[in-house]
């Protein structure tokens, strides 16, 4: 007998011989699936009658292929479950359900409330995000105000404080600082070191803040009108005042002219805060549009609540570069500026005054020449608004070099009258007070010691020529 296994045959051979065979378990396909579920077989498993009976690709879903859906006729349900089935889809379809327009109105006066909730929240949220160092939603990740560089005395302290220190330590150091409130320290970094100032810088200052280092488009405040705001604030928490004087005091005491300006004083500010008015005031300005605060300065032009315009360069919020500035008082400054502030080079004309030199945080600082309503002029240095050391022709004849202080002879210096008497030497308060020397027309000179512009022992010297 033989025993020898006959060769393997394909699957159509097996086909046809019909030889029985054991089943073994296979991945379900789709249509087999539902074929296992019908016939209350587990649908994770099917049985197959081989282990190489190939899959046909016709019976595989592609996933980008919408699946067609299958009437239930074709898996060979009894014909009363597929009845029970329809009857169900139709009373589904004909017996709609019917909303009541009741719900919908609660619905509606719901989101109205939670929107003024989310408007509030957005406000409260985003006024004490300025006045504090914590991290919030409403300030910028990373970009805090730039410190301020420290003088040699400020540094020379720190050092010295470090130094002790480190000898007696930390303990044994006693620090008294003052109580500054948030308020204050907000203040005197973003707006102005004075307790009191001019509106155009107060803005100036407020704006570059919220556009630099706040949220502004978040939540609620995407629709915050900020020019209303500024508008509002500017009829609110502004006075006018006559204590801002843009000129100095002419050496012939000649006052200069007053007018009134809008400023800001800390202490209103500060109340202001304190007693939530700007919370108010930000939510009054909250309106359906929204409103970009990026949108307030366009290109080059500014214009300001109190009527300034500024036409020039920016840089980081302020004004920075070449421009032109128009005040609501009537003058106008015409060159350089430096983080908002008139810097370097430049012409301030306006109330009869002409001034063409260099300035400094908005004040006369360097060299620069100043026309005086009374047809005087000043040439030579300024320090902080105040003449230091030049030429000053009254326009009569009368000239004086030399050395100033609060707009009067102060230091050492010559002056000529109009009738050719030349006078030298140290002065104080507009008069010799000193060592000097005293040259009439008619050649005779006097030295000696002056009190008050009068000779304290009178000596007398004819012949001796004054030199120039």
């Amino acid at each position: 007998m033989d025993f020898s296994l006959p060769p393997p045959a394909s699957y159509f051979q097996y086909k046809e011989m019909k030889i029985p065979r054991l089943p073994v378990l296979f991945s379900p396909t789709p249509s087999r699936r539902t074929q296992s579920i019908v016939k209350n077989c587990d649908s994770r498993f099917i049985l197959s009658n081989s282990i190489d009976e190939p899959v046909l690709s016709s019976e595989i879903r592609k996933s980008n292929s919408p699946r067609k859906p299958r009437n239930l006729k074709s898996l060979n349900i009894e014909s009363p479950v597929v009845d029970e089935l329809n009857l169900a889809i139709k009373y589904i379809i004909s017996n709609k359900p019917r909303i009541s327009k009741s719900p919908l109105r609660k619905a509606t006066l719901y989101s109205v409330h939670f929107a003024k909730n989310n408007e509030e929240t957005d406000v409260n949220g985003f006024v004490q995000a300025l006045f504090t160092h914590e991290p919030s939603p409403y300030r910028k990740i990373g970009l805090t105000s730039e410190p301020e560089a420290l003088d040699i005395r400020a540094a020379e302290k720190i050092l010295q404080d470090a130094k002790k220190i480190i000898k007696h330590g930390v303990a044994k150091k006693t620090v008294h600082l003052e109580k500054a409130t948030l308020i204050e320290e907000f203040w005197k970094s973003q707006i102005s070191k004075e307790k009191t100032e001019r509106w155009d810088i107060f803005e100036e200052g407020l704006l570059t803040f919220f556009d630099n280092y706040m949220v502004c488009n978040y939540g609620s405040l995407r629709k915050l009108n900020w020019k209303k705001l500024f508008s509002k604030l500017y009829s609110k928490i502004s006075i006018e005042s006559d204590d801002i004087s843009m000129w100095p005091m002419s050496p012939s005491r000649l006052k200069p002219p007053k007018y009134s300006v809008r400023v800001v004083k800390f202490t209103t500010f500060a109340n202001f805060i304190a007693n939530s008015e700007l919370h108010k005031v930000m939510l009054g300005c909250i309106e359906e549009i929204p409103f970009y605060i990026e949108n307030l300065r366009k290109g080059t032009n500014y214009a300001f609540s109190c009527g300034c315009y500024y036409k020039g360069e920016w840089k980081d919020g302020r004004k920075e570069g070449s421009g032109t500035m128009d005040f609501c008082s009537g003058e106008q400054y015409i060159g350089n500026f430096n983080r908002g502030f008139r810097e370097d080079y430049g012409t301030l004309i306006g109330n009869n005054y002409i001034y063409k030199g260099d300035f400094k945080k908005d004040k006369f600082h360097g060299y620069g020449k100043m026309k005086f309503p009374d047809r005087s002029v000043y040439e030579g240095l300024w320090v902080k608004n105040d003449m230091s050391n030049g030429k000053y022709d009254i326009g009569d004849g009368t000239v004086y070099v030399g050395e100033w202080y609060m707009s009067t002879y102060e230091g050492k210096g010559k002056l000529i009258l109009s009738d050719g008497t030349r006078k030298k030497g140290m002065w104080k308060g507009g008069r010799l007070c000193g060592e000097g020397t005293v040259k009439y027309p008619d050649s005779t000179v006097i030295r000696g010691f002056f009190v008050d512009d009068v000779l304290q022992g009178e000596q007398v010297d004819t012949q001796d020529k004054e030199e120039d």
